[in-house]
């Protein structure tokens, strides 16, 4: 592993970038932090702290007290509505335009990714964008009225085809991540030329084995974070610092070898 503190960086790496004709990114919390929007861990409105969170992280816990949790997600999407893409975002979708293919799955379930002008992201596990019927399945655009509501038991969020319970489109502990985005995860991993794990440890149910899938594929390995984990020792390079610093010095280095 190599440790980068800066934005020079070395030539060798430079120029994998400037040869890759396939990159694959998997993306986390830290990315959207930049953003203004705090992780799980470090969220400090009370609601987390006050509940259990398989209390309202759960099937059963949405069941038992469904205006609780839809409520607590509720402010939680108000937060990613008022967030904006942050030049880490804007730099993944600038160099997915100078690569031939290139695919970025997050764990995150705001879209500052797609505001940020990147098409085609996966997210392992859901998206706060949507949500859907418990009953039929149907998914629905989470809409501003519905953001702008306090959920009581007198209006609870329907399905209009089938009168179904909706909840939010996210993956909760138990449940089964999107198997079309892990596996398209993992032939990316496998067959990319560079793979960049950026703001996470990968500490999660979907993100294992991905960087050992792109290690044995032979790609070239790339982590982005501020801080070290498992995860930088295992890659090529570990760049120490943000992705907002970082992304944006590297499509430009990209930039300069494709003049």
């Amino acid at each position: 592993m190599q440790k980068i503190t800066d934005t020079t960086f070395p030539g060798e790496l430079i120029r994998a970038f400037a040869r890759a004709k396939k990159i694959f990114c998997f993306t986390g919390a830290g990315i959207s932090k930049e953003s203004g929007l705090p992780t799980y861990r470090d969220l400090d409105d009370g609601t987390w702290r006050q509940y259990d969170p398989m209390t309202f992280a759960t099937y059963e816990g949405f069941m038992d007290n469904t205006p609780l949790v839809w409520n607590n997600y509720i402010s939680r999407f108000r937060q990613i509505a008022a967030a904006r893409p942050n030049p880490g975002h804007t730099a993944l979708a600038e160099m997915s335009r100078l690569v031939p293919q290139f695919y970025v799955c997050t764990q995150n379930v705001d879209d500052l990714h797609e505001r940020g002008g990147l098409a085609g992201t996966g997210h392992i596990h859901g998206s706060a964008a949507n949500v859907r019927c418990i009953k039929c399945g149907r998914r629905y655009p989470t809409t501003e009225e519905l953001l702008a509501e306090e959920i009581t038991e007198s209006n609870i969020p329907r399905c209009k085809a089938c009168g179904g319970v909706l909840r939010p489109d996210i993956v909760w502990f138990g449940e089964t991540v999107p198997v079309d985005v892990l596996e398209k995860a993992a032939e990316f991993a496998y067959t990319c030329d560079i793979c960049m794990i950026i703001g996470t440890s990968m500490e999660v149910s979907g993100g294992y084995g991905l960087l050992s899938y792109a290690k044995a594929g032979g790609a070239v390995t790339v982590d982005i974070n501020p801080n070290g984990s498992a995860v930088s020792r295992q890659c090529d390079y570990w760049l120490q610092g943000s992705a907002g610093n970082m992304l944006p010095a590297l499509v430009e280095e990209m930039k300069k070898q494709n003049k």
